[in-house]
């Protein structure tokens, strides 16, 4: 298996693609609570343990769906370890259970040859790369820079500041705050990924990549519903967090760019509570650099695409909000080109 990926568009060739199986919101992780209290789009109570069986088995649904859709491309698709998520496990100064398997983009990062375990700030999430096992070594075996951040150990007092801002204490960030250019990298600056992660990163790739750093964006998590890279010319931006083509990094100034503005964006359903906002409806995965794949529920997006040539492969993600994985989310795009 050819592990190597240096953009978000050429054809995609191999994938993971993620499981819901044995999924639950985390009950003795602080630092996800922390997080969880930031949310703007909801005043819903944080639901904790085993996730409803409704959504789970219509998530193993759509994702069979997903398979099959990526298969008919002529993608390979290989699925994660399936892991005990309620299993609590002791860290120096944490203790947490685990959360799921459904977003591999959150946790694993592919830079040309580099395999990247990422520090993420959730100690439920320190230990998921383990469902990742026989990729990590099959990548080693073929020659691949596999590579695993420091996980941290600090408590939540010292993940964030007294203003709820994440300290520079040690790197800290989520694979998904990162969208690959070629050798150019963005990494966004949030609440799940600090500068010290970048600095980080840019120290593991070396002189032959630059890493942006992009801050003041968008501060909660992660950077694919904000910006899409869907083939070489053309991004997909969100226009209510970024504006205007002045807060893109000076390296994309010169593309195409199809503004999303909110009422583009269907308010979807949510069962309970909400761990994504609306915007995970342009959460989108380019399949190759002419087809993307879109929730069919986002009509004018759609529109939008279609308008600019693309051709749609349309999956729904019908709990991408309560889950907080869209198709960019749910997928690790293992080899490209």
């Amino acid at each position: 298996m050819i592990i190597e990926t240096h953009n978000e568009w050429d054809k995609l060739n191999t994938v993971v693609l993620g499981d819901i199986t044995g999924a639950r919101f985390p009950k003795y992780d602080d630092v996800f609570d922390k997080v969880a209290e930031g949310s703007t789009w909801t005043e819903s109570a944080q639901p904790k343990g085993p996730i409803s069986a409704t959504v789970i088995q219509k998530t193993q649904e759509e994702l069979e769906f997903m398979k099959e859709t990526f298969e008919q491309a002529g993608v390979k698709v290989v699925r994660p370890r399936q892991l005990d998520f309620q299993q609590v496990v002791h860290g120096y100064r944490y203790f947490s259970d685990g959360m799921y398997n459904y977003c591999p983009r959150d946790v694993i990062l592919i830079i040309g040859n580099y395999v990247i375990e990422s520090p993420s700030l959730f100690h439920s999430r320190h230990h998921e790369c383990e469902a990742y096992r026989d990729i990590r070594y099959d990548a080693l075996a073929r020659g691949c820079k596999w590579i695993s951040a420091p996980n941290h150990a600090l408590p939540v007092n010292e993940v964030f500041d007294e203003d709820g801002n994440l300290t520079e204490k040690t790197p800290i960030f989520d694979a998904a705050n990162v969208m690959r250019f070629g050798k150019d990298i963005l990494y966004l600056k949030s609440q799940t990924g600090n500068e010290a992660g970048a600095r980080w990163l840019s120290t593991i790739l070396g002189k032959e990549y630059t890493v942006h750093i992009w801050d003041k964006v968008y501060a909660f998590a992660h950077i694919d519903s904000t910006i899409a890279a869907l083939n070489e010319e053309t991004i997909l931006v969100n226009k209510q967090r970024i504006g205007s083509a002045g807060k893109l990094p000076k390296f994309l100034k010169d593309k195409k760019k199809i503004w999303v503005n909110e009422s583009m964006i269907e308010e979807t359903e949510f069962h309970v509570y909400p761990y994504a906002s609306k915007w995970i409806g342009m959460n989108v995965l380019s399949i190759d650099p002419n087809t993307v794949m879109v929730d069919p529920r986002q009509k004018k997006l759609i529109k939008r695409l279609e308008k600019e040539k693309f051709d749609i492969a349309p999956v729904q993600l019908t709990h991408s909000r309560t889950l907080g994985g869209g198709h960019h989310c749910v997928t690790l795009d293992l080899h490209r080109g």
